[in-house]
């Protein structure tokens, strides 16, 4: 179905149902499809965005990444992932705001606090998020360059 696209759109509801799965691997394909599919699984993607099922979520935001910028709505609902305590669900959700490049810059200021995240892997994707979104984020850059900490 991932290389179907938008016309697998009538699969929506069964891989919606199989993001739920036990399967980890069920769950990524599902959500690598639903990417896949792009605009006709926006309302399913952002509904597995507020599931309880951490997996669920963090296999939605890597979805909307997918999606590109049609996206752009999701952007609050990926900020408010940066703040879980859940690792990959941080990471999928900073990965999408950098796919969805420019689009994120309401972001900015999350990315440039996910720069400071425990995770090696946050910490990479958000630096990629702020590049992308570009002038915007340059206060955002310099001051990380600033700070000694980081």
């Amino acid at each position: 179905m991932r290389a179907i696209g938008p016309e697998a759109k009538d699969a929506v509801p069964a891989l919606a149902a199989a993001l739920k799965d036990p399967s980890e691997a069920v769950r990524a394909n599902a959500g690598q499809a639903l990417g896949a599919i792009g605009e006709p699984a926006l309302p399913v993607l952002m509904q597995a965005l507020k599931e309880k099922d951490v997996d669920v979520r963090a296999a939605a935001a890597e979805a909307l990444g997918r999606v590109g910028p049609k996206a752009k709505a999701a952007i609050p609902s990926l900020i408010e992932a940066l703040k879980e305590p859940n690792d990959a669900l941080r990471a999928s959700a900073v990965s999408a705001l950098s796919r969805l490049g420019a689009d994120s810059r309401d972001a900015v200021p999350a990315l440039a606090a996910a720069l400071r995240d425990k995770n090696a892997q946050v910490r990479a994707h958000a630096s990629q998020a702020l590049a992308r979104i570009g002038k915007p984020a340059i206060p955002a850059l310099a001051e990380a360059l600033r700070d000694k900490g980081l």
